[in-house]
């Protein structure tokens, strides 16, 4: 809302301008503060800070007169300038504003409403227009640009790993900024430490939906871009490792989880990486630890020790501070491991605490769902999506989210299936129509949210490739390594259990006759071969296995390693038992008696029955492949390709952003590993839901009725069996 337009006795905003050498931007971000819309006259006030600049930027300063108020310093940095302007400062807010930079006509004007509407809010930011050093628009936001998701309430959490607020973008109260710690001089990243900090103490929010701010890329602040000026990178880097450190030392984690910690810390080691080996130097050269910061360490292991079976959160918060003020202390490491695993062994992972300001929005994105579904016309419901998405994408990581019923889960499946028909017969409008409404019934639906996106790009344009080839290549099913020109049967056991149990071996030489083309793998994790084929001698004459036989063994001698045990797994037609076997084996069946055995490889060699080959879609909830490694499901997405490359057939591994795509419509059927994210199948091909576990949605009748089969537990063997069952019926 605008703030009412009758003329301000004193300021109402003072604009912290900060600039060295830049004379030819300085003037439009002067302009741009003070044509600021929906304020009363005499709303803003400049003070800005010259670094001692050699390029004109402080004559043109001062020529300009009030209500721009100069003041001079020589070298000493934003930070410190930042510092200056606030000590004299004559508004109830402050904003800051880069002299490269300019805010857009009713950035003031939103941020003082939000500000005024919640008073437990102390600072507010918002998104950016990225442009050229000529204005053009190289990015209309910046948040969708580097995939960040806005933050909100006590969101320290997020701030701990980086920034969201960037300077141009934030209004904090003035009191507010004045009671804070003053950041350090050398530590440029004013925006950042106000932020977190605020957030350790109270509240922040964001002006979500269009930007409030355009922020300018040229050639002197590219520097992290540019190979070229990479010292200056590490320079910056190292500024904010120090940061990093001093948050991680100093803030209160109340609010935050183990799990936000852990990411974090995981960051500060990657900094920390990059910039000892582009420097050439030791991490303990760029994080030094003097006897202060190690009696700092030994107070926080003490009370970590002392909180850990009492309170695991605390107990992790304590060694976080250790972790901070000693890096390189093995036990607070493994202290804050300690932590993390007995929160979640309980079950007590406490989300971050809820806020008034999360409560607030809440309240606005139930209001913004309504208007979606209320619309009327595609063009009317695109419109109201876009505002209901940009909240929902700020209130993300917050908890405060809108959950839909299974009544609503099962008309959001319906309106998908509508949008499918829609596009495959070029009916845009009615697939945007049908999406929106999808997404607004079921939020958390990331499938349909990325296939609306497609549709958008489509209507305008190709969509962007977004996918990368070579983290996809990271997950592609591996050749089998292990047994290459293994014959037509190949199986797998352990020879500690050959030793125990001839009548294993036996079983297996009766499934196969002389000659078949049969190979049996003997997995020997440790001790040298010819111990292991003196222990396997008794059971190899029992079970009348000769040089002149024509079913093979193979033994494999050494350390287990998930390679290995993967690639044996994939090449077995059939097990001969899983008694003693690691992970990898565990999902395949035990067969003992050889007629079970012969009847088991020869369905698999004859591609469980069906005669050839099927091209199947493997579908794991991973929005891209650039997330997928961090998607909890892959694991089992990878398990059922293994067991298909297994069988004979190929396994086509798909992100989300591809469920949809051509080369998956050409397969013969589809496996959908359940996650956050429901998937429409094809019409009439075959089609397996696997519910491995219970996740925050049961799989409702709507969702179960698009498939053939649904099936639960952790057994990609039954997955793989249901598929086939289905395949052969159809």
């Amino acid at each position: 809302m605008p703030v009412s337009p009758v003329a301000a006795a004193e300021p109402l905003i003072t604009c912290i301008l900060t600039a060295y050498d830049y004379a030819q931007f300085v003037e439009r971000a002067v302009a741009s503060a003070l044509g600021q819309t929906g304020l009363p006259d005499g709303a803003v006030e400049i003070v800005a800070v010259d670094d001692g600049s050699t390029d004109g930027t402080l004559e043109l300063l001062e020529a300009m007169g009030p209500p721009v108020r100069v003041l001079r310093q020589q070298g000493l940095g934003p930070t410190v300038g930042t510092n200056k302007a606030l000590d004299v400062a004559r508004g109830r807010y402050v904003a800051l504003l880069d002299a490269d930079d300019e805010w857009l006509p009713d950035k003031l004007a939103r941020q003082v409403a939000l500000l005024e509407a919640r008073p437990e809010v102390g600072l507010v930011y918002g998104d950016m227009e990225v442009v050229d050093g000529d204005g053009r628009v190289l990015q209309p936001s910046n948040f969708a640009w580097t995939r960040q998701r806005p933050a909100v309430g006590r969101a320290l959490g997020t701030f701990l790993g980086r920034n969201l607020a960037t300077t141009s973008t934030i209004m904090l109260r003035t009191e507010v900024a004045r009671s804070l710690p003053r950041a350090p001089g050398w530590a440029w990243c004013r925006d950042w430490w106000m932020a977190a900090y605020v957030c350790a103490s109270g509240e922040i929010d964001c002006v979500v939906g269009e930007p409030v701010t355009r922020y300018r890329m040229h050639g002197s602040n590219l520097s992290a871009l540019d190979d070229a000026q990479r010292e200056k990178t590490l320079r910056l880097w190292h500024r904010d490792l120090r940061v990093r450190r001093i948050f991680l030392r100093e803030l209160d984690l109340t609010s935050v989880t183990l799990d936000e910690i852990a990411a974090a810390w995981d960051r500060f080691v990657w900094f920390t990486g990059q910039i000892a080996g582009g420097r050439g130097v030791s991490a303990a050269e760029l994080l030094p630890v003097d006897d202060a910061d190690r009696a700092a360490a030994a107070e926080a292991l003490r009370a970590a020790r002392a909180a850990l079976d009492a309170d695991p959160l605390a107990a992790g918060h304590a060694a976080t501070r250790a972790l901070a003020a000693d890096p390189f202390g093995t036990e607070a490491a493994a202290l804050l491991g300690a932590a993390r695993r007995r929160v979640s062994e309980a079950g007590v992972v406490r989300p971050p605490l809820r806020s008034v300001a999360q409560d607030h929005r809440l309240h606005e994105l139930h209001a913004l769902r309504a208007a979606v579904l209320d619309a009327s016309g595609a063009a009317a419901r695109l419109q109201a999506y876009q505002r209901f998405d940009a909240l929902r994408t700020a209130l993300a990581d917050t908890g405060a989210a809108v959950r839909a019923t299974a009544e609503e889960r099962d008309r959001a499946l319906d309106l998908r299936e509508a949008g499918l028909a829609a596009v495959a017969a070029g009916r845009s409008a009615d697939a945007v129509d049908a999406y929106a409404s999808a997404v607004a019934l079921h939020p958390a639906d990331e499938h349909a949210r990325i296939t609306l996106a497609d549709v958008l790009a489509a209507v305008g344009g190709p969509a962007p490739e977004r996918s990368s080839a070579e983290a996809r290549a990271m997950h592609e099913v591996a050749p089998l390594g292990e047994l290459d020109g293994a014959r037509a049967f190949v199986g797998v056991t352990f020879a500690s259990e050959l030793v125990a149990d001839p009548a294993l071996l036996r079983a297996w030489a009766d499934a196969f006759d002389e000659d078949d083309d049969a190979t049996l793998v003997i997995y020997a994790p440790g001790g040298d071969e010819a111990a292991v084929v003196d222990a396997l001698g008794p059971a190899l004459v029992a079970a009348g296995i000769g040089d002149d036989d024509r079913r093979d063994l193979a033994l494999v001698v050494g350390a287990p390693t998930p390679d290995r045990e993967a690639g044996l797994a994939r090449g077995a037609n059939v097990m001969l038992t899983r008694g003693a076997a690691p992970d990898a084996f565990g999902d395949l069946p035990a067969r003992h008696g050889a007629a079970a055995l012969r009847e088991h490889a020869e369905r698999r060699w004859d591609f469980d029955g069906l005669g050839r080959a099927l091209t199947v879609a493997v579908n794991v909830c991973a929005a891209r492949w650039d997330d997928a490694g961090a998607a909890p499901d892959m694991a089992a997405a990878e398990a059922v390709a293994d067991e298909l490359e297994r069988r004979g057939h190929r396994a086509v591994l798909r992100v989300a952003e591809e469920w949809d795509g051509a080369e998956a419509h050409g397969c013969d059927a589809t496996v959908h590993v359940r996650g956050a994210w429901a998937y429409v199948p094809p019409f009439g091909r075959p089609s397996v839901l696997w519910d491995r576990h219970a996740i925050d949605s049961p799989v409702t009748a709507g969702e179960a009725a698009r498939y053939d089969s649904v099936v639960s537990g952790h057994d990609a063997t039954r997955v793989v069996d249901a598929l086939a069952a289905a395949r052969v019926a159809t």
